[in-house]
């Protein structure tokens, strides 16, 4: 079972032998000596912190439980994907080698706060796209439209409202994966990667999307986006990395707000809407008010508890 916390949880420190080989804004991964895992020289730990951020910038304390959160839809979503079959699809691959904790080598099992927060990882070389499909039209896609009459590159027809369904032309809107997000256009995507592994990688997030899209209605809530990430592993196969369907890759919002035409979407917003007019006054960032982090923090906990159906803990 795993510990939940009164106060958002930044770091966990680990034992000498597991050195740490990155740090993000939520995740720390660490190496795992090859004499704990069979010999294996490609695993690694991957941990989910509490740590939180929005406009680009690090925030202070974090979100209580945010990183049960996303771990335990990551992994919940991991099974639906791997069974996706099609013709010339045999299951999509993630980079989860482990996701039970009391598997662990017993060093790491010492460390209870890992509990429901880290999953052993193989390691992939990661394609540098941010792969994002959308299914209805709103964000940065609604503004590009708005400014060009086109989503990005990809010519749709006028006269869209916003939350419109996304035609499916431009539903798949591929960014380069960076500081700034760049939108990558068809056109550009040809001249910087493999034509076939972009066409793969296209179909392959389309048809992830729509299985987490469907596993979304069945909780009430309707997907109007998200972003997935791809590696390459030794086999030259493309693998999911990162995390998919969350609230920090997706954007959920209720079915109830969304036919009554006020979608109010479960993620973070509330800390973007808070962070903004801070941002733009020019002013010192201050920590999350104590009652933001309650409020990001049961958005967080209720998608969980709809769509896997059961309570967190």
């Amino acid at each position: 079972m795993a510990l939940m916390v009164d106060q958002p949880i930044r770091e966990i420190p680990l034992p000498r032998e597991f050195p740490l080989v990155s740090r993000g804004k939520v995740r720390d991964t660490f190496g795992i000596p090859p004499e704990m895992v069979a010999g294996r020289d490609d695993l690694l730990l991957q941990v989910t912190t509490d740590r939180a951020s929005a406009l680009n910038v690090k925030l202070m304390p974090g979100i209580a439980d945010r990183g049960l959160v996303l771990v335990g839809l990551t992994t919940f979503f991991a099974q639906a994907i791997m069974g996706i079959r099609e013709i010339l699809i045999e299951g999509i691959k993630t980079h989860i080698v482990e996701a039970d904790f009391e598997r662990f080598s017993e060093p790491l099992r010492r460390v209870e706060l890992l509990r429901g927060r880290s999953l052993i990882i193989r390691r992939q070389l990661v394609v540098p796209i941010e792969s994002v499909v959308r299914f209805y039209l709103t964000g940065t896609a609604w503004r590009d439209y708005q400014r060009t009459g086109a989503i990005f590159g990809c010519h749709v027809p006028a006269g869209l409202k916003e939350w419109d369904p996304v035609p499916e032309s431009a539903c798949w809107t591929p960014t380069l994966k960076s500081a700034l997000d760049e939108p990558l256009t068809l056109e550009i995507l040809p001249l910087i990667f493999n034509g076939n592994m972009i066409d793969r990688i296209r179909y392959l997030s389309i048809q992830v999307m729509n299985k987490i899209a469907e596993l979304a209605d069945k909780a009430g809530f309707v997907l109007i986006d998200g972003k997935l990430e791809w590696g390459i592993n030794r086999a030259n196969e493309l693998v999911l990395v990162d995390e998919w369907g969350t609230p920090d890759a997706c954007r959920w919002v209720t079915k109830e707000t969304f036919e009554a035409g006020q979608p109010v979407s479960y993620d973070k917003d509330p800390i973007r809407h808070w962070l903004q007019p801070i941002l733009d006054a020019g002013q010192p960032v201050p920590e999350i008010p104590a009652e933001l982090q309650a409020e990001v923090r049961e958005r967080y906990l209720e998608v969980y508890r709809r769509v896997a159906g059961q309570e967190l803990v």
